[in-house]
């Protein structure tokens, strides 16, 4: 929806975008801006605490009190001498960015003295220029640490066991690492894998790949060598940082050792930063049907709105204290670590395994404000003994998602755990779809929630047409959180990106307050513990086995992991279930391999000659 101005009134919420018609304001004439991206509702001081202000192509006009300018000089990183001091010590500003960014919580009038035309140059103060800034959009998301190094130097920013970084001391870290990623000859645009256990450095990596303008990918360290050779070499890496004595195959490494850190203290800070926007940022690792996870690739301004989703949303902001208890290769805990990073948070690094009775005491030692976790751990958490009192009562919120909570669990979550408990239903390509929120409650309890922010959900049948309320059909989403395709993969994209919508495989419906409900999913992906497992990849395995005729791995229903895997398989010759989950142990990560393997003499087929799955899964209901 567009916004508009009528008799010099605004009328809207929250929102920042592009000018597209605002001349010659006054009287009864309009001014029609198209929505961009939206700023935090926190930040709608202007109009609030403010008097009046004029929104141009690239100029701002606020014009507030003292509580106001206050507040801006936090927003807008003014200094304090910017502006004209006014009567009562209002002051009055006039600040040039890029794109305009009009917030207001309500109808307001604005001073007729303050709607003028096009202003096309820029107004001075005394004989200062005011600097431009840019907000969110077309930015490099490292820029956030260089903003927060001057606005929240000695605020915490990553605290790891007794160790803690400061902005001040996150910004030249990442700059440095920058020098030393530079200095290997990798430009901008190469692809960088990240094949590291969790950890400050692990996460300073991402930013420091970020600013040089390179990609991205993530890889996760318990795979094994032939698995991590395999999706690096497809996606063409050429440099990968690995754990000391990690080294894959014939693939260039680096290992982040002690003479790494050495070299990087070495380095000179004074590294410019490569163009944001809609560079790619992140080959951000999905469910695949080729043996292979999918690559879909997310630009900067694409991450930068899932860190908005998250504000607006999920109540993120820059006092949180984010407990990153989930791997940084997971969607979730790389993009809510991240965002938390850019907001000008503090991060603690407390990397899995832990016991379910350590991360309550590191949630409630360091006072974290926020935690994500999948189903598997909260379940493992409600073990723990009742205290009287919620586990983690003292989050302001705790999020799941990976899979979708029973509503008993929920409710016991909420009772044992923690009150303010949000499951957060997506995927990897779209990031967040929509919030099952601590009001939703009875029936609603249900469903996966409303839609998030700036996020459009549809259910259509197989031509893309809408379906009605209440109908299920396959879902269909998109925002300015969306990728637009995967990496080098046009038959995926031609299955999953339709007429800039995104088909996430899932089967569902709306209700008539717009509550989305799942029905089940069009995917064979199997999630354990929160964890995507891709069936064709371990069925691959399998079927090299000099023994395996056929093989079809499918979901088994397990209590605590949601999901776990069993491979139904046809023989040629007697071999032992040992031998052959020995044999996918070497060659599959472990939570990979089968929980059970079951020997059949044929498979289930249509008259294509396709596997039948479902009755196959079917024969697991009575199955421990």
């Amino acid at each position: 929806m567009a916004l508009h101005c009528f008799d010099h009134q605004i009328i809207g919420n929250v929102i920042c975008g592009r000018q597209a018609q605002a001349t010659n304001l006054g009287g009864n004439e309009k001014g029609l801006f198209d929505p961009g991206f939206v700023h935090p509702p926190q930040h709608g001081f202007v109009g609030n605490a403010g008097k009046g202000f004029l929104i141009d192509s690239d100029l701002l006009h606020i014009e507030t009190t003292p509580v106001g300018w206050s507040v801006a000089q936090r927003l807008f990183g003014l200094e304090v001498d910017d502006g004209v001091n006014g009567g009562d010590g209002e002051r009055s500003v006039w600040h040039r960015f890029n794109r305009p960014c009009i917030s207001m919580n309500r109808k307001r009038t604005m001073p007729s003295q303050n709607v003028t035309g096009k202003i096309s140059a820029p107004v001075c103060s005394g004989n200062k220029c005011l600097p431009g800034i840019n907000l969110l959009n077309n930015q490099n998301v490292a820029l956030a640490l260089e903003e927060n190094a001057r606005r929240r130097s000695a605020h915490p920013a990553i605290i790891e066991g007794d160790r803690c970084i400061t902005y001040q001391e996150l910004d030249q870290l990442v700059r440095r690492i920058a020098g030393h990623l530079a200095a290997q000859g990798v430009g901008e645009g190469s692809i960088v894998g990240l094949c590291l256990k969790d950890s400050a450095d692990h996460l300073m990596l991402h930013f420091a790949v970020a600013r040089l303008g390179m990609v991205i990918l993530p890889l996760d360290w318990r795979w094994t060598d032939v698995e991590k050779e395999r999706v690096a070499s497809f996606y063409g890496a050429v440099l990968i940082f690995v754990e000391p004595g990690a080294l894959i195959g014939c693939l260039k490494c680096i290992e982040a050792d002690e003479n790494w850190h050495d070299d990087v203290a070495a380095q000179n800070p004074d590294i410019n930063c490569a163009p944001g926007g809609e560079h790619p940022l992140v080959l951000s690792l999905s469910s695949g049907t080729t043996g292979r996870p999918k690559g879909p690739i997310l630009s900067h301004d694409q991450f930068i709105a899932r860190f908005v989703i998250q504000w607006v949303t999920l109540g993120f902001n820059q006092h949180d204290r984010y407990l990153s208890a989930t791997p940084l290769y997971f969607g979730g805990g790389r993009s809510f670590t991240m965002g938390t990073l850019f907001s000008g948070g503090s991060v603690i690094m407390f990397p899995p395994p832990y016991m379910p009775e350590d991360l309550v005491a590191a949630a409630e030692e360091h006072e974290a404000t926020t935690l994500l976790l999948v189903p598997t751990l909260l379940r493992r958490l409600l073990q723990l003994p009742d205290k009287g009192k919620p586990l983690l009562g003292g989050l302001n919120r705790l999020l799941s998602t990976g899979a979708v909570l029973h509503p008993d669990e929920r409710q016991e979550v909420m009772e044992r755990l923690n009150p303010e408990f949000i499951n957060y239903y997506g995927s990897t390509e779209g990031g967040g779809v929509s919030v099952l929120l601590p009001q939703h409650s009875g029936d609603v309890a249900h469903s996966v929630g409303e839609p998030i922010y700036k996020t459009d959900v549809q259910i259509v049948d197989d031509q893309g047409q809408t379906l009605p309320s209440g109908e299920a059909g396959l879902i269909r989403y998109r925002g300015p959180a969306v990728a637009i395709g995967f990496y080098h993969d046009p038959e995926a994209d031609v299955e999953a990106f339709k007429d800039g919508w995104f088909y996430p495989g899932d089967i569902g419906r709306l209700d008539e307050d717009g509550l989305l409900y799942l029905v089940g999913r069009a995917k064979d992906v199997i999630i354990r513990g929160g964890v995507n497992i891709y069936p064709v990849e371990i069925e691959q395995v399998l079927l090299a086995h000099e023994v395996v005729a056929e093989v079809a791995v499918v979901a088994w229903p397990h209590e605590e992991r949601g999901e776990d895997i069993a491979a139904f398989i046809v023989v040629k010759d007697k071999v032992s279930t040992d031998a052959l989950l020995d044999h996918c142990r070497a060659n599959l990560a472990i939570y990979k391999v089968p929980r059970g393997i079951f020997f059949v003499d044929e498979m289930p087929k249509s008259p294509l000659g396709k596997i039948l799955k479902v009755e196959l899964t079917a024969r697991l209901q009575n199955t421990d």
